[in-house]
């Protein structure tokens, strides 16, 4: 065994203990790794998954395939090349519904009547329009914050429509 160490010039025993263990330790990891990640991948071709996810899936993955490692594309092309993935039949099983607003629609899924610990939250600047529908009539929690692209502290404002003199 003492072949393998002539590059340490017969190093001192304890150290080839050491080298002994480290080579040990990197094999077993290495050997756990490729084990772990061919599981991962055979793992996820038997579960069971939601048939509106499976559809989801299905229908995305290819189309965006070739942007792996391109982020930036990914991101930009993203709703122009899964704009037929928008309509499935399998997101009716969803139950997305409509929730009116003064000035606009929200569309809404009801999770926590399928899953009872889930809580609703919702942010918007305009508490006179928010608040009624993200508590009275969606269940959740408001808060009075606007959401915005950036990140960090900024003021914001809410412009109301101004009526039309004739």
């Amino acid at each position: 065994m003492s072949h393998r160490y002539f590059l340490l010039n017969e190093g001192h025993s304890n150290k080839r203990r050491f080298f002994d263990k480290l080579i040990i330790l990197t094999d077993i990891t290495f050997v756990s790794g490729l084990i772990f990640t061919m599981i991962a991948r055979e793992g996820n071709e038997g579960k069971k998954v939601l048939p509106v996810f499976k559809a989801f899936h299905d229908c995305v993955r290819p189309k965006l395939t070739h942007l792996k490692g391109n982020y930036e594309q990914f991101w930009h092309l993203f709703t122009t090349l899964t704009e037929e993935c928008d309509y499935l039949e399998a997101y009716k099983a969803l139950d997305i519904r409509t929730a009116e607003n003064q000035d606009e629609t929200k569309y809404v899924a009801f999770p926590h009547r399928l899953y009872h610990n889930i809580e609703f939250f919702g942010a918007g600047p305009a508490s006179d329009i928010n608040k009624d529908l993200y508590v009275n009539t969606l269940g959740g929690e408001y808060f009075q914050y606007a959401v915005s692209g950036t990140n960090g502290m900024q003021k914001s404002r809410v412009y109301e429509s101004l009526p039309k003199h004739s």
